[in-house]
């Protein structure tokens, strides 16, 4: 028997093992999603040399996503939907008609294009409805963010060992030792930039370097929330720990786009915490202390970030302007159809399509995309479910009474805003593992406002009721604190 046929028996068994333990518990499936968060890329790196990557590229889902879904919403049982407002799930609904609709657009080239289009655009939005569900205290909000740091660490570990391989013994040696023949593909022909010292495209433990230096951009958001809730010195400390890690990695991630966008998080979280001029500060600091680590190890920081500037510019003219002028050109008011513009979808284009996949799929801006695909028709149903969504999340951030609380529903709330903001330039949205992070940390948000009444001292559901703002009384408050929900674990 040899090494292929090994690796597909045994893939067998892990996925009945997989499943058989998610559909016990829908709630492993969820730790298992985290926890696998920074191995998936070390995954197909494994499976290359035995011709099973394109089964790993799949991988969470077949393993992980597809019983949880299965194991909540089949076999779950009674669940705290209304958590997520109708207005959401409604909003959510007319996008994914929108997306099921133009799967039979006659512009799409076959059925399996549509499919693979479909599962990039919808695949991970029930994740909304699990978040939502999953959290029920704030002893489980801050183990969850706890295992969110602890597996980052795989990433940052392995992307700073090649940033300072890349130093000196050199990038393609380092990644070829590391990745081996997988090395060329994860950082696009061992691509790096010279600004007085190498500044590489570096994976980390992913399978495309973009992956990782999206991950160190979306870390921002989940250290934040963990810093607003640890309350030990020890727990807090190790937070700051990584939130610097964090910083460093994106930094060095040779995502150019990170030395403007990381302090542009932290200094939007700011403000929708409603603390500006902290924000602003600590976004200097950074950016002043970014310069200085670059001269340190030999980067050019003017350069650096001349380099981003300059970039900026051009890609606002070429790819955010141009994107979307090309895209209402090409797709009007319907679109060519469901997975014509997706990256991963080329693979399923047949020859007679090539032309048309060479002309279709390639506009670098995801709101150009959704033009390109879903027509107008479909930006307008994004701008929709978006609007919902940070609304809603924006209300339940304002009735927060506890300080933390309110803090962690605010980075949720910046967490949308910054995506769809950034998503003008590239797909960080279909990103790994930003894809699914996003949807569930949303359903996270809509949790916290119910464990921030569970856990007000002192106060019955019935008088937290009356103090509630006007704008989340009446038929949706007594369901705020279900009994199941109303005791403070920490008393």
């Amino acid at each position: 028997m040899d090494i292929t046929a090994i690796a597909f028996a045994a893939t067998g068994l892990l996925i009945v093992f997989m499943w058989a333990i998610i559909l016990l518990n829908w709630r492993i499936g969820v730790w298992t999603l985290l926890a696998y968060a920074t191995t998936s890329g070390l995954v197909v790196v494994a499976a290359y040399p035995v011709g099973l990557s394109s089964l790993a590229l799949v991988s969470r889902d077949i393993l992980i996503i597809a019983p949880l879904y299965v194991s909540l919403f089949v076999f779950g049982g009674r669940q705290p939907y209304y958590r997520i407002p109708w207005h959401v799930s409604a909003a959510c609904g007319l996008f994914a008609l929108i997306v099921i609709i133009g799967m039979g657009n006659p512009g799409v080239p076959n059925f399996l294009v549509a499919l693979i289009g479909a599962k990039v655009w919808l695949g991970y939005m029930p994740l909304l409805f699990v978040g939502a569900v999953f959290i029920k205290t704030e002893r489980q909000l801050l183990s969850m963010l706890r295992l969110v740091l602890g597996v980052a660490w795989i990433a940052w570990v392995l992307g700073l060992a090649q940033y300072i391989g890349a130093l000196t013994i050199g990038f393609e040696t380092t990644m070829t030792f590391m990745f081996g023949e997988y090395g060329k593909l994860a950082t696009g022909n061992f691509t790096c930039f010279d600004f007085g010292a190498p500044f590489c495209r570096i994976p980390g433990s992913f399978q495309f370097n973009t992956q990782y230096g999206v991950f160190c951009l979306f870390m921002v958001f989940p250290l934040s929330m963990l810093l607003s809730l640890e309350t030990s010195r020890t727990g807090r400390g190790v937070a700051l720990l990584g939130f610097a890690v964090n910083i460093v990695a994106g930094f060095t991630s040779g995502a150019r786009g990170n030395l403007i966008l990381i302090p542009a998080a932290i200094m939007l979280i700011y403000f929708f915490r409603f603390r500006l001029k902290g924000g602003v500060q600590v976004a200097l600091g950074l950016v002043v202390a970014g310069g200085v680590v670059f001269n340190l190890i030999g980067i050019n920081a003017d350069e650096a970030y001349g380099t981003v500037g300059t970039l900026g510019a051009n890609y606002g003219e070429d790819v955010v302007v141009g994107g979307l002028a090309d895209a209402i050109a090409a797709g009007g008011a319907i679109g060519r159809g469901t997975g014509t513009n997706t990256g991963p979808a080329r693979h399923a284009f047949d020859s007679a399509a090539e032309a048309y996949a060479e002309d279709g799929y390639n506009i670098e801006n995801f709101l150009a995309k959704t033009v390109a695909e879903l027509g107008l028709i479909g930006l307008v149903a994004l701008f929709i479910l978006v609007g919902v969504l940070t609304a809603h999340l924006l209300k339940g951030q304002l009735s927060c009474r506890q300080p933390r609380f309110k803090d962690c529903a605010a980075t949720i709330t910046t967490l949308v805003v910054f995506a769809i903001a950034t998503s003008v330039k590239g797909y960080a949205l279909e990103t790994e593992p930003l894809n699914f992070y996003f949807y569930l940390f949303i359903g996270f948000g809509f949790a916290i406002p119910h464990i921030d009444r569970a856990t007000v001292p002192n106060e019955s559901p019935a008088q937290e009721s009356r103090n509630l703002p006007m704008v989340v009384r009446g038929r949706y408050a007594p369901r705020f604190v279900p009994r199941s929900e109303g005791r403070n674990p920490y008393r």
